[in-house]
């Protein structure tokens, strides 16, 4: 596989959360996580590309009609690097998070760390 930069990485990760379906979105994420990616959150910690796709897609069930978007430069050093993203829900206020990771030689994550606020008005 081609090296891709992180922002390549970064963009097919927030690609794959606004996709619907979990092949579309595994299909997505083959080109930013290992297929041993750790991604840990408030909710819980999963393991492995088809886990976190079924978060994903779950997620999309959930929460019909939300987009994430990338609302931060990213800032990386060594082997790891963070970003803020903003969760939009229609009819709701907007709210922001952030992702801390971990990535490999190829600029695939390895492991993702979320951070999110109660998702509550702001």
């Amino acid at each position: 596989m081609e090296t891709n930069s992180i922002a390549t990485t970064v963009d097919f990760y927030f690609k794959a959360w606004n996709t619907q379906g979990v092949e579309n979105i595994k299909a997505l994420l083959q080109n930013c996580i290992t297929d041993n990616c750790e991604y840990k959150t408030e909710t819980g910690i999963f393991y492995g590309l088809d886990a976190i796709a079924a978060v994903i897609e779950n997620n999309t069930i959930e929460v019909p009609g939300r987009t994430f978007r990338l609302c931060s430069n990213i800032d990386v050093h060594n082997d790891c690097g963070w970003f803020n993203w903003e969760l939009n829900i229609p009819n709701e206020a907007s709210t922001v998070g952030t992702d801390v990771f971990e990535f490999n030689a190829e600029t695939k994550m390895v492991k993702i760390i979320g951070f999110y606020p109660q998702l509550t008005a702001i």
